[in-house]
């Protein structure tokens, strides 16, 4: 399975350093949780026709800085996401024995989703 992973720092001096990230991932395994129930049931399902590879692609940039007088450093990252041929159980799924044992065929539902987030970091280093 091909995943490339990328990232270049630029590092202007001491105190200052920008990263980006591209990274292409692949779950050959889907996490499936079914809380319909009265016992939940989670499952770990291997990648079948029915249920494909999952695959992701995120890009992240990130800012760093060392405020050395007041002992801090700040960090700030922005990260996109985009998730494809993600794997669920049909909503209102009674239980996956009851599916099997009725003959259904539509088990999985597919969806795609896209996540942007940053994050925030100020730390202060402590000299004790």
């Amino acid at each position: 399975m091909y995943e490339p992973k990328i990232s270049k720092s630029a590092i202007p001096n001491d105190f200052t350093a920008w990263n980006i990230a591209f990274t292409k991932m692949s779950q050959t395994y889907h996490y499936l949780s079914l809380n319909s129930s009265t016992l939940p049931t989670e499952i770990w399902l291997p990648a079948t026709a029915n249920a494909p590879i999952e695959s992701a692609t995120q890009l992240s940039i990130g800012w760093f800085k060392n405020f050395t007088k007041a002992d801090l450093k700040f960090t700030a990252e922005i990260y996109y996401k985009s998730m494809v041929k993600l794997v669920a159980f049909v909503p209102g799924q009674p239980s996956l024995f009851n599916a099997l044992m009725t003959g259904q065929n539509e088990l999985f539902l597919m969806a795609s989703a896209a996540l942007l987030e940053e994050s925030y970091l100020l730390k202060k280093i402590l000299n004790i």
